[in-house]
């Protein structure tokens, strides 16, 4: 490779990847506490509703219907302080398939637990099961589900879920929440986001950076 050749590589390489900056969260407690803002809004059916790079995390909520709903950073119900949630600006339930946290720049990392603040589509309801599922590459690595109590169909407080004893969510990409079997939940909010140990992939940026030093090296 001629000199000009590389240093075209790396150039094109560097514009590319600096166009394309992720965030990676920070390796702790996520408390979302900044400005309260409308991450997204709009039908969640389908492919489902997608917000990225709220305080370094990707979220994506996929709902039943095609009903509008908005995903939000701000208080959370019950007074609880400012987390991710949604739900529908007119305050009617929308029946949750599933709430997916990733890390906005990809990687992989240790999932140590949330709080979760929900109510169910019925307000009756005296409980609620809700399961987390981990994921790596596409494929599930770990299960964890809690049987909440609740009040009027709804949480009253922020519900601790602590996933760090369980086998699966030491190493993940992303992770789920779904209604259990039998279980609806109509409104969903997490806080207090828990993660530590953030391991970049490879990127094909950093890659084509690699190979067109690697390829001069060898020519000089």
């Amino acid at each position: 490779m001629s000199k000009i050749l590389k240093l075209l590589v790396i150039f094109t390489a560097s514009t590319v990847c600096g166009s394309v900056q992720a965030t990676t969260p920070i390796s702790g407690i996520t408390t979302f506490n900044g400005p309260e803002s409308t991450a997204a809004f709009g039908p969640a059916n389908g492919a489902g509703l997608f917000a990225g790079n709220v305080s370094g995390y990707d979220f994506r909520v996929v709902t039943s219907s095609a009903e509008a709903i908005g995903i939000y950073v701000g208080d959370l119900a019950w007074g609880t302080g400012n987390g991710v949630q949604y739900y529908q600006n007119s305050g009617n339930a929308v029946n949750l398939t599933r709430f997916t946290v990733s890390s906005n720049g990809g990687e992989d990392f240790n999932l140590k637990g949330f709080g979760v603040s929900l109510t169910t589509m019925n307000g009756t309801d005296t409980s609620v099961n809700v399961v987390v599922l981990g994921y790596l590459d596409g494929s599930q690595v770990g299960t964890f589900s809690r049987t909440l109590s609740l009040s009027n169909g709804s949480v009253q407080l922020l519900e601790p879920f602590d996933v760090s004893g369980t086998a699966g969510f030491n190493l993940i990409d992303e992770f789920r929440i779904e209604p259990g079997i039998g279980s609806q939940i109509g409104y969903l909010g997490i806080d207090n986001l828990h993660a530590v140990n953030f391991v970049p992939e490879p990127s094909s940026c950093s890659l084509l950076l690699g190979l067109g030093l690697l390829r001069g090296r060898r020519r000089n």
